[in-house]
């Protein structure tokens, strides 16, 4: 039985994988629990295994994902935090899984302003797909409170990505996207500020999660004069990065990578941006490790 299971449960694997990181907004997060919902169906199995495990996985990891997130609301609050990209090296077979819905750099941070439940609800109606009573079940919610919940975290959304500086809204070319963000690494790594500057937009956005424990912006950085300023410095003052390249996700992001620098300047840096108007509106730079999984 442990075996059938077993292949049942790995069917699910990045479907819950995509889900919960929609949820927690950290991939190492998203491992964690997904690994930790098999170890669950593993020791103590839904009773009848002849029909689809999906509701039940679902619901066991979204509780987890719930609550890994109000701890991490506790535990890590800090003007810079971002959200780490979720990282895919092989395309999958499962289109919800790489379906752009919740997946971008924008929708995450805007999500940052819904409570757990609502992040949950929105996840499973408007990513999955799924519909007001399949929610329920699968978070354990009236239908009623489902509805609710949805549209309150629909209006705290749209207000959340209305106030964001420096997030793009609409459909960017990927394409487009990845050209600015090699034109910008290349300009920075030369010390060219003024290229840099001809390619950020008026009122771009630059946020460096450093998790507290290595040299970074402590705050976003708004403007493109300062980011000039800011990316020039750090470029200047900071070991140079030797290896680089280019990894699957959602948004354009590029891994970075110099040899052991010390304490204060991590190994790995993901470094994606956001675009509006032909001109960068965000960048955003990851040194945190458990942000980096896959990358």
């Amino acid at each position: 039985m442990t075996d059938v299971l077993s292949e049942h449960l790995e069917s699910h694997r990045r479907l819950l994988r995509a889900l919960v990181w929609r949820v927690t907004g950290v991939a190492a997060d998203a491992d964690e629990i997904v690994q930790e919902t098999y170890l669950r169906a593993l020791t103590a199995p839904p009773p009848d295994l002849s029909r689809s495990l999906r509701p039940w996985l679902m619901r066991v990891a979204m509780n987890l994902a719930r609550d890994r997130l109000r701890a991490r609301r506790r535990r890590e609050r800090y003007a810079s935090w971002l959200p780490g990209p979720l990282v895919e090296e092989v395309a999958t077979p499962d289109a919800l899984v790489a379906r752009a819905e919740g997946a971008n750099m924008a929708w995450m941070r805007a999500a940052e302003a819904l409570t757990p439940g609502q992040r949950a609800v929105l996840v499973l109606r408007e990513v999955l797909e799924l519909d007001v009573g399949e929610t329920a079940r699968a978070l354990q919610m009236s239908p009623e409170r489902v509805r609710v919940t949805h549209h309150r975290a629909r209006q705290a959304l749209l207000g959340a990505e209305a106030r964001l500086p420096g997030a793009a809204h609409g459909p960017v070319q990927r394409e487009q996207a990845e050209a600015l963000l090699m034109r910008l690494l290349q300009a920075v790594g030369a010390g060219d500020g003024a290229e840099v500057r001809a390619l950020l937009h008026e009122d771009v956005v630059m946020i460096t999660d450093g998790g507290r424990r290595f040299r970074a912006a402590g705050v976003p950085v708004v403007g493109a004069d300062k980011v000039t300023a800011v990316q020039l410095y750090f470029v200047a003052h900071s070991p140079p990065f030797l290896r680089f390249k280019a990894v699957s996700a959602a948004d354009p992001w590029v891994s970075l990578e110099r040899d052991p620098a010390g304490a204060l300047w991590p190994t790995h840096v993901l470094v994606g941006v956001e675009v509006r108007g032909g001109k960068i509106a965000a960048i955003y730079s990851h040194m945190v490790p458990e942000k980096l999984a896959g990358a």
